[in-house]
């Protein structure tokens, strides 16, 4: 069948490519495809009366710096001033010893509150 031939024709590519097949264990950089199902959620709390705009995010990290004048606007808005995480030079050490590590949002949020 025709699918038969397309798997096969993929798979002789990814062999040519050194690529590996993707399975549930692979591990796959997401990028900012998250941002748009993380905004479209926070307006559903906002338009629900769960969460406001104005909210500080000290009400959920007091750790992390500035987070008493930081607003969930702000972080939507990409106006928060919090700093991406990879511009740590030392986190970045960490990804490039350990490329394999998955990073939890706490082990993030624990970053980000000793810098």
């Amino acid at each position: 069948s025709t699918g038969n031939i397309r798997n096969w024709i993929s798979q002789q590519e990814d062999k040519k490519n050194n690529r590996e097949k993707i399975t549930v264990e692979s591990t796959i950089r997401i990028g900012s495809t998250t941002k748009l199902f993380t905004g479209y959620l926070i307006m559903k709390l906002v338009q629900d009366s769960l969460l406001s705009l104005n909210d500080k995010l000290e009400t959920w990290y007091p750790n992390i710096p500035n987070s008493n004048e930081i607003t969930i606007r702000n972080l939507l808005m990409h106006k928060s001033g919090t700093v991406e995480i990879l511009q740590f030079s030392r986190f970045l050490m960490q990804c490039v010893f350990n490329p394999r590590k998955n990073y939890t949002n706490s082990d993030i949020i624990e970053f980000l509150s000793k810098e």
